[in-house]
């Protein structure tokens, strides 16, 4: 999106929520009548705006509300048999006050609910407590009573939990790299019981973890405890159907992408691996992946969908590459490329503090490339019917230059032809996909523009685009090129989706050969390659062919995994 876009969609946005729900989308079509990509922008962020309003509307983060915005303190108040003291917290679902119980006598937190007898975000008397109650773990905050006031105040107690919130120890006490880890180790232990007790917590942050004094005065191991699981979800018994969830709270910060979009279908416990990631990111960096403090809704928002989150590496270089691998690998933002369980996480953070090789692999460059090209603007179509040409005359010129020479000397100058061209249009010509470079180059930046038509559902364009890229490569670099083979997996994905399998099957198969030697069997390249033959022989109807290479699949991934 353009700075002037911006513009217009920030305008009619705040003019927009001025408005009365029902006049919002007359207004913005009148606004803006001849552009339905940005009114769409304008769209989605109305949405965004109108679900935030009650648990994102005074922060980002973690703030508290002020208590004009969530009714008066009720210190010094008797709830049933609980004398409340004082004030420990507010949140978007309710205010934490320490109060003393009569009976037994004993300091309890009791967390009273906003709103009344709904609440909100529909909360309902109990609701909490009774998912509290499905857990029984050290690292979990126990429950111990649940009620509604006369007045139509909801209301929970629990435990008193005299700890620091995970940020503020962490700074306080200038913890180690292991130390960190092992804290977000208890950190996952204590999430995996939730889930496999069919809970998934959905607002995971640091003031929702609280850290203790080692309870072994010998012992220098800190507890920690997790709390607030006001906007929990109770799964179908999977751990993936969600079967109750108050709305879609939390904090904006934290969410994972689908749940950021209230995608409430698509939330499982990869939504709190990803909450997970955005922790143990900030734990090793003091920083969030986003730079969205202090900033505006609207543009927090915009900053989380358009951006790409900042590397871990860039911020702390130091920090080991397995660490950074782990990072991103939770907070990928397809949950199919996460870590498809917090035990997978923690047993990768287990494997780092242990020297040992972690199961998690970074994300592809065909997976980067697609998400830049996603997040910019494409090039314009003829940028590639020049290069064509340009390479084209380049070629041309040198075997020109050759003709009249001997043949060994002809051989030498166009592979050296070749050699230079490689070098211009694809960077580094040994071979390697890692080269921070490779992107900028032309063929680079033609191949994201192709990817960003693909990514948008414009496949006929895409392929076309793609089927030219491929003739380009062919004429500048040599043949089993690990480049021309990707390119060609591409094409042959676009020939895929458009359904044109006979056509499609020669690019997949000449890919696969190519990266199988080039790359390796086991290379997510080479994997990837496989699985589209799958698809391409599954959508032919050649259910047998489809099946040997079901059957390789199953074995790749397993060697992969070191299975």
């Amino acid at each position: 999106m353009s700075p002037e876009d911006f513009q217009i969609v920030e305008r009619v946005f705040h003019e927009a929520l001025k408005l009365e729900p029902d006049q919002r989308s007359a207004f913005v079509a009148a606004q803006i009548p001849n552009d339905p990509a940005l009114r769409q922008e304008v769209e989605d962020l109305l949405v965004a705006a109108e679900r935030a309003s009650g648990f994102l509307e005074t922060s980002l983060l973690d703030g508290p509300a002020e208590p004009s915005a969530r009714g008066d303190s009720l210190v010094g108040r008797r709830i049933g048999r609980y004398e409340l003291i004082r004030e420990l917290g507010r949140g978007g679902m309710g205010t934490v006050y320490e109060a003393q119980q009569t009976f037994p006598p004993r300091r309890v937190a009791v967390k009273v609910m906003h709103g009344g007898a709904g609440g909100d975000g529909g909360y309902w008397p109990g609701r909490e407590a009774r998912i509290l109650s499905r857990l029984n773990h050290p690292f979990v905050a126990s429950i111990y009573d649940a009620d509604r006031t006369e007045d139509g105040l909801s209301y929970f107690v629990m435990e008193l939990i005299a700890g620091e919130r995970l940020d503020e120890y962490v700074r306080k006490h200038n913890l180690s790299l292991r130390e960190r880890l092992k804290l977000f180790c208890k950190i996952c232990e204590a999430i995996q019981h939730a889930h496999m007790n069919f809970v998934i917590h959905l607002d995971l942050k640091p003031s929702n973890i609280l850290v203790l004094p080692p309870s072994d005065p010998s012992c220098q191991d800190p507890q920690i405890k997790v709390v607030d699981f006001g906007v929990a979800a109770v799964t179908g018994g999977d751990t993936t159907r969600i079967c109750a969830t108050p709305g879609m709270g939390g904090t904006l910060a934290y969410m994972s992408p689908e749940q950021r979009r209230g995608e409430r279908e698509r939330l499982d416990v990869r939504s709190d691996v990803y909450s997970l990631g955005v922790i143990l990111f900030q734990l090793l960096t003091r920083q969030l992946p986003y730079p969205v403090q202090g900033v505006p809704y609207h543009e927090a928002w915009r900053i989380l969908a358009d951006q790409p989150p900042r590397r871990p590496r860039s911020i702390e270089p130091s920090l080991p590459a397995d660490l950074e691998t782990i990072i991103r690998t939770a907070m990928a933002e397809e949950p199919e490329r996460r870590y498809q369980g917090v035990a997978e996480l923690a047993g990768d953070v287990r494997r780092f503090l242990a020297d040992l090789p972690i199961t998690a692999r970074g994300p592809s460059k065909l997976y980067e490339w697609s998400k830049f090209a996603k997040r910019n603007k494409g090039l314009v179509a003829t940028l590639a019917a020049i290069l064509l040409g340009l390479v084209t005359t380049i070629v041309g010129t040198y075997a020109g230059l050759v003709r009249a020479r001997q043949a060994e000397e002809q051989a030498r100058g166009e592979a050296q032809a070749r050699k230079r061209l490689t070098e211009i249009f694809v960077g580094d010509p040994s071979g390697t996909a890692d080269s921070p470079a490779l992107r900028r180059t032309p063929l680079g930046v033609l191949r994201s523009s192709a990817q960003q038509l693909l990514v948008q559902g414009r496949v006929e364009e895409a392929e076309a685009e793609f089927r030219q890229l491929v003739r380009v490569a062919k004429a500048i670099l040599p043949p089993g090129n690990w480049y021309v083979a990707e390119l060609q997996g591409e094409h042959g994905e676009c020939l895929l989706r458009l359904r044109r399998y006979a056509q499609a099957e020669i690019p997949l198969l000449a890919s696969y050969e190519v990266l199988k030697t080039v790359r390796g069997q086991q290379h997510a390249y080479t994997i990837e390659a496989v699985e589209r033959l799958i698809r391409l022989y599954d959508g032919w109807g050649k259910p047998e062919e489809a099946a040997r290479w079901r059957a390789m699949f199953s074995d790749l991934r397993q060697e992969a995994a070191g299975g």
